[in-house]
């Protein structure tokens, strides 16, 4: 009978501290999102709206090619042309 209430006031410690926890990370997050600097912007064809950083820099296709084709790895340059055709190709 004792280990019973034993293991049902560890289990609601238990949620209690993880609840706690949950919050203060909720908490954290919205505090982070506050500091943001940035703009959204609106992608017409899609009716969508986009927030980006302000330190966001867009790069045109062929110039991102370029840009990975300076890595020496054979693996993430294919991968990442790969993903880029398949962004391209996808509706």
């Amino acid at each position: 009978m004792i280990k019973k209430h034993l293991i049902v006031i560890l289990t609601i410690s238990i949620f209690l501290s993880c609840q706690q926890v949950i919050e203060k990370a909720a908490d954290k997050i919205v505090e982070e999102k506050q500091e943001l600097i940035g703009n959204y912007h609106t992608i017409k064809s899609e009716n969508i709206k986009i927030f980006l950083p302000q330190e966001f820099k867009y790069i045109p296709s062929k110039e991102y090619i370029n840009y990975i084709s300076k890595s020496k790895d054979t693996f993430i340059i294919n991968a990442e042309k790969n993903r880029l055709e398949l962004v391209k190709n996808s509706e």
